[in-house]
């Protein structure tokens, strides 16, 4: 994905907007896309025993998610960073299923195409607040997804920014999590929405190819 927009410089935008008492909105690159149509959904709402699970540096967090014949365009997600953590760009990668466990990765994209907005909630067990995180990619990093198939997303960033993803405190869902020795399940169900146009304007194929011209 090009680099609209130096990691320094988007950090020092996050934090004069989270200094701000009147505004919590954190403005992104591109503004939210309402053209977009919700392709698969579960999302969040605030409970006392609410759940999260770390998604960056050693610690990876996939969960899995089906939808029709669609064109996958983003995510979004809800989280908080914790022990003084700070944004990085984001690296999104989807696994093909393997027997109802992540198998090996079919795409991956890197974005800092991000609004984050301060929910008004905090995580009941720490102060830190929870944010709502609206992810866009690119042009170039647009999947087709095939119905009837299973997928599973990782939301992750490789610096240790202690980036959390919440989750479902009571449904037993099937979040995976690698610390290191590879994905076990935790039974966790995380809150999470895929965004896209339902049919394709890419071919199933064309990922890889198009992937390539930018490198």
């Amino acid at each position: 994905m090009k680099n609209i927009l130096p990691t320094a410089v988007f950090i020092l935008i996050i934090l004069a907007c989270a200094a701000s008492s009147e505004d919590t909105s954190l403005t992104s690159l591109t503004p939210p896309r309402p053209d977009l149509d919700t392709l698969w959904e579960y999302r969040f709402f605030y409970d006392d025993e609410l759940e999260a699970v770390g998604s960056s540096y050693v610690l990876h967090a996939v969960d899995d998610f089906q939808t029709g014949n669609a064109t996958l365009k983003g995510f979004e997600c809800w989280c908080f960073f914790g022990a003084g953590g700070s944004y990085y760009d984001f690296i999104l990668t989807i696994y093909e299923d393997d027997n109802g466990h992540p198998g090996n990765p079919i795409w991956s994209a890197l974005t800092n195409d991000v609004t984050f907005t301060d929910t008004g909630y905090q995580y009941p067990h720490s102060s830190d607040q929870i944010l709502h995180c609206d992810i866009l990619l690119d042009a170039q990093d647009y999947l087709y997804l095939s119905e009837y198939r299973i997928y599973w997303l990782e939301i992750y960033q490789e610096e240790l920014t202690y980036f959390n993803w919440l989750c479902d405190p009571y449904y037993d869902g099937n979040l995976h999590l690698d610390e290191g020795d590879g994905f076990k399940d935790i039974h966790l169900n995380a809150f999470f929405v895929v965004k896209g146009n339902w049919g394709s304007s890419v071919t199933e194929t064309s990922w890889g190819e198009i992937k390539a011209a930018y490198e």
